[in-house]
């Protein structure tokens, strides 16, 4: 996972970040929070605990299995990644994360030849899958090359602005890049969909 650098600030990025979110999440200064939620006066309390038990464990793979899976049209394999981030999640975070994917997949037209999104969002018109956020975002990502430690960074950055948003504390930036670290090279390979049924009786 090296496609960004690993030692500056997030801050030194911004550029880069924007412009992920303006393709992949268009509404991201406007949407509501996604799986992450602050309002206390220690949200990076909440935030380490969210990147231990939610994003590293399941967000993160989700989003990879996406990427890999979209790159390669497989909209079946997405559509069962989604049903299994259905019983991965708590049910306040899947509502939040299907309210969220489904705002991204019907509210913003597909791209000319964006066979995947267009798969999906008949899909979902039929209440055939979840359009789980996270995988929504995955697939615009593949749809327009981003790199995927760059997805992450920048999914990172905006789970984290949208979930403090009403956080008492100032909001200092975490070390997204670190977290970028953790994830696995072969992360993208994985088969999220017995990963996510092992995990979730581990």
């Amino acid at each position: 996972m090296r496609e960004v650098p690993t030692q500056p600030e997030a801050l030194e990025a911004i550029d880069e970040i924007l412009r992920v979110l303006r393709l992949c999440h268009p509404d991201f200064e406007t949407t509501r929070t996604l799986t992450f939620s602050s309002g206390r006066k220690d949200p990076v309390a909440d935030w380490n605990l969210w990147c231990s038990d939610i994003f590293l464990p399941i967000i993160a793979p989700a989003l990879l299995s996406t990427i890999h899976l979209a790159q390669r049209g497989h909209v079946r394999e997405i559509q069962q990644l989604c049903t299994s981030l259905d019983a991965a999640l708590a049910p306040y975070i899947d509502e939040r994360s299907r309210h969220a994917g489904a705002r991204l997949l019907m509210d913003f037209t597909a791209p000319p030849g964006a066979r995947v999104l267009q798969k999906l969002r008949n899909l979902h018109a039929r209440e055939a899958v979840s359009a789980h956020f996270i995988c929504i975002y995955g697939v615009r990502c593949a749809l327009f090359n981003i790199p995927p430690a760059l997805a992450i960074l920048a999914v990172l950055y905006a789970e984290w602005q949208t979930g403090t948003r009403w956080a008492i504390a100032p909001r200092h930036m975490p070390d997204f890049h670190g977290l970028v670290d953790e994830i696995p090279e072969t992360a993208s390979e994985t088969d999220a969909v017995p990963f996510f049924s092992r995990s979730q009786h581990a």
